[in-house]
Parts: C-alpha cells; structure tokens; sequence
C-alpha cells in the first residue's frame, strides 16, 4: 500500500528548451525596451528645459544689448558736459587757490564802527595781512605801507584794566619796533586816534568795546598822552588789534557757489 505522504508533486516542462529560452529573450527586450523609452522621455524633458533656457537668456541679452545700445548713445550725447564739468572743476581749483585767502575789509571796519565808543576819534588806519607765501615757500615781501603823521611822544600806557604805565624810554634815531600778529591771526590793524573821556573810562572803553568785535582779537593800547585840540584837552592815543580768521570770506573755499554759476 503506497502512503500518500511520500507521494512528492513532481513536475515536468514538456516544451521544448528553445521555447523557453524565446520567452525569456522576449521579456528582457520588452523592460529593456521599456527603460530605453523612459530614458529617452526624460532626455527630451531635459533638452525643451534647456531649449526654453536658452530662448529667455537669448531674450534676456537682447534687452540688455538694446539697453546698453541706449545707454552708450546717451553716454556720447553727455560727452561734452562731461569736458565741461572736468573744466569746471579745474576753474574752480584755480579759483580757491587765487581766492580761497580773500578778506572781508568791509567787514572789519563794519565790527570796528559797530563797537567803537562815541566818545572816541580816529585820525589813522591801518589794516596789513600777513604776508603771502610764494610757491618756492618763501615769503612775498609785502607793499610798502602808507605814510602816517608821527605820534607824538608817548606819556604812558594804558591796558584794558585802565591802569597807567610809564611809557617807555625813547632812543634818538632807533626805529620803532614793529607789531607782528599773534600766532593764528591773519593780519594786524593799527589805529590812532583820541578819546574825549581820558584814559578811563575813555581809552579803556576803547579796548573794551572793540574787543567784542567778531573779526578783531586782543586790542591793546602801545601809547596814550594828553593833547590839546581846539583848546579842548583830549587823551590820544594809539592801538593795535589782531585780524581774526573770522574775516575771511570763505566764498571760494570750495569754488564758485552755484547761484553764481547760473548767473
């Protein structure tokens, strides 16, 4: 009796080996087929993608072309404001050179009208700025200035404070020591002239007063006496006083000022 257990499934190809083998070089053409078809869909994919990249960068480069065309016939039309401008600034440099150091005398004598007591005259004035430095670094010896009637001789010295120095001893024949500006000041003014009020509070208004000028630093007095005018006593006296930078105009500092230009 046969166990049915033992009994194994057994099972046999009855086709031939070549049909077999056909279906199985059918199936490897078909997936290979399959994949080539694939691949090809994404390499077309890829090339419309490149193709319509290129298209917008060609389109691109012809705006850029047309503007840079644009630009460039703008650019040729500006040309001579350009040779202008470059005149301009060169004009201008000579300008601030040639006029960059002007000072206002007007102005000066307007802060000296302005704070100077009524009390007091004037008989002499003069204004000297410093020397000009020539393009060697030497300084430009400055005009001669004009001739001024003699002081006469000196009884004392009176400061801000009013106080009364003796004056100084006098030499025969030795010329008088010349005031220099102070260190920073651009020019020195010297005046003489009386005051109907003494030395104090008269000549002591005097330095006082100016020296609240805007443009005028440090006046002192180098001498004062008694005189008589028109049989009427009065105290002359003479001064000097620093010219400040604040007397320079500073209109050509940096050129011509526009409004000017278009005038």
């Amino acid at each position: 009796m046969i166990d049915v257990a033992d009994v194994r499934e057994v099972r046999v190809d009855l086709l031939p080996p070549e049909v077999g083998e056909r279906t199985t070089r059918r199936r490897v053409a078909i997936v290979t087929g399959s994949l080539l078809g694939l691949w090809v869909l994404v390499l077309g994919g890829i090339l419309l993608l490149t193709l319509a990249s290129v298209d917008r960068a060609r389109e691109e480069r012809d705006v850029a072309q047309a503007e840079v065309t644009r630009l460039q016939g703008r650019v040729t039309e500006l040309a001579p404001f350009g040779r202008l401008e470059d005149r301009l600034a060169e004009q201008n440099t000579i300008l601030a050179t040639a006029m960059g150091e002007e000072v206002s005398t007007a102005a000066v004598l307007n802060d000296l009208a302005l704070t100077f007591p009524a009390s007091s005259s004037l008989r002499t004035l003069t204004l000297t700025l410093e020397a000009p430095v020539a393009a060697d670094g030497t300084p430009v010896a400055p005009a001669p200035a004009p001739a001024s009637p003699a002081p006469q001789a000196s009884e004392g010295t009176t400061g801000a404070d009013g106080e009364t120095a003796p004056p100084a001893p006098a030499t025969p024949g030795a010329p008088a020591t010349p005031a220099t500006p102070a260190p920073g000041a651009i020019g020195l003014l010297s005046v003489e002239g009386y005051s109907t009020e003494g030395y104090a509070p008269g000549v002591e208004a005097v330095l006082v007063q100016v020296d609240q000028a805007d443009r005028i630093d440090g006046p002192y007095v180098t001498g004062a006496q008694v005189e008589e005018l028109s049989s009427t006593e009065v105290t002359g006296f003479s001064a000097t006083a620093d010219i400040g930078t604040a007397a320079y105009t500073d209109r050509y500092r940096n050129g011509l000022p526009p409004q000017e230009r278009l005038e």
